[in-house]
């Protein structure tokens, strides 16, 4: 093991168990509710409530819409975070595969980063703008940029220059190379994050200002379990279509519907602005 493999190695090992200990010393100082045993629910209780805001979502158009945006983005997300081990070994380390496979994480990281950026700028100019026209805006950015996705293995490796990182405990690491096929990817990555946070944003604000107080718990508990499936599923699609259609071919047959249902829903919204 070389030594920044070993530094890298030694600060996981310190810096995610002290996450942990800031939780628990957070934790100390809450305090615990008085529950009252005899208003406890059965699981009946729970499929009841489940039941409620199932139905609830179904008669309610607005919601329902919302709710099937927000799990297309999600599969959208964990689809990409997938592909990226793949884009990861294949077209930016091809003569590295198993170092590839380490460094997908930076194309998830720089998704995470136009996230960020995404939602600050939701949150700081663009908060009295059509929900509508942020969500569908978002979709063609999306779908749009996952077909540019498809270009990066054109691209010549060309090595643009080195990059040195330093860790938590102060070693310098092996020297990162950045080719231009990285910075277009990570750039694009960062583009279809913030994509996705034009889509989230806009999407969580209507559920919150559309259901009554007293259906929320219900109908968010319906909405983690399809999160949670839409989180699941394309973990297996993904894996399976990919071995027979290629990753260039997924990555249309993704970004082609994102792009069409975006592009689409921004003509009508337009119409009606």
């Amino acid at each position: 093991m070389n030594i920044s493999s070993f530094a890298s190695t030694k600060t996981n090992l310190a810096f995610i168990p002290s996450l942990f200990l800031i939780s628990a010393i957070v934790l100390i100082g809450v305090k615990e509710k008085q529950i009252d045993h005899d208003h406890d629910r059965t699981i009946s209780d729970l499929f009841e409530e489940f039941k409620q805001g199932l139905l609830y979502i179904k008669s309610t158009p607005l919601v329902l819409n919302a709710m099937l945006k927000l799990a297309t983005l999600f599969s959208a997300i964990v689809a990409l975070c997938i592909l990226s081990i793949t884009i990861s070994t294949k077209w930016l380390y091809p003569l590295d595969p198993a170092l590839g496979a380490q460094k997908f994480a930076y194309i998830v990281a720089y998704s995470g980063l136009g996230m960020v950026i995404g939602a600050f700028l939701v949150g700081k100019y663009w908060r009295q703008s059509s929900k509508f026209l942020l969500i569908f805006t978002g979709f063609t950015i999306m779908g749009l940029f996952l077909i540019f996705l498809t270009l990066t293995g054109a691209i010549p490796e060309k090595l643009l220059f080195q990059v040195h990182s330093i860790d938590l405990f102060g070693h310098i690491s092996k020297a990162f190379d950045l080719t231009a096929r990285m910075l277009y990817t990570y750039l694009i990555a960062t583009i279809i994050g913030f994509g996705s946070a034009l889509i989230a944003i806009p999407v969580q604000t209507i559920l919150q200002s559309s259901i009554p107080e007293n259906m929320r718990g219900k109908v968010f508990g319906v909405q983690f379990t399809l999160l949670s499936t839409s989180s699941t599923l394309p973990v297996l699609i993904v894996a399976l279509v990919s071995e027979y259609i290629g990753l260039v071919y997924l990555l249309i047959l993704i970004g082609l519907p994102l792009l069409i249902f975006g592009g689409l829903g921004l003509h009508r919204v337009r119409k009606k602005l």
